[in-house]
């Protein structure tokens, strides 16, 4: 029961856009959510999860597919992709995680993630002209939110990433896994 309330808890803390990462007791099991995730064909055929990593700094990570409108699945997903003009079967979220490193992966039919990157900006309330500052992070092109450290959105072709970490090495070798 306890991890599900701190899964539960670091989802609702990504949805609300506030940079903190929530570290599960390494005696807990994953939610059968996420532990026992039947992956669903993603809008290329494939799910989206099988582009997370599958380890961070040598930990297994958990992960998982989650439908849009899913409870475990940030809020703020759903919104960005109806802000894209698309409904959830047109969307779809995948989760990793380990204590201390969160990654989202989120696609969009349609939309590059440029696209997605945008939309979540501007659903968290950014302005075009004071949109976060990007730079190199982990050998990618990623935007910083906020001034707490390892928070970062990451967009290539038609994926957009949602990285939270402890800090910004962290933040730096996980987004050096992702495509």
């Amino acid at each position: 029961m306890l991890a599900h309330r701190v899964v539960w808890l670091a989802l609702v803390v990504s949805a609300c856009g506030t940079p903190a990462v929530v570290e599960p007791s390494p005696s807990t099991v994953a939610p059968a959510s996420v532990a026992a995730a039947t992956p669903r064909p993603s809008l290329d055929g494939h799910p989206l999860s099988e582009l997370l990593p599958t380890s961070i700094t040598g930990v297994e990570t958990k992960v998982t597919d989650l439908e849009p409108v899913n409870r475990n699945s940030p809020r703020v997903f759903l919104k960005v992709i109806a802000r894209l003009g698309e409904t959830p079967d047109d969307g779809e979220v995948a989760l990793a995680f380990i204590p201390q490193s969160t990654v989202y992966a989120v696609r969009v039919d349609g939309a590059s993630g440029m696209d997605i990157l945008i939309a979540y900006l501007d659903e968290r309330g950014y302005r075009a002209d004071e949109s976060p500052p990007t730079e190199s992070v982990g050998g990618k092109a990623a935007t910083r939110l906020g001034s707490a450290g390892g928070v970062f959105l990451y967009a290539t072709e038609d994926l957009f990433f949602y990285v939270n970490c402890t800090d910004d090495q962290r933040a730096a070798d996980l987004l050096q896994l992702l495509p």
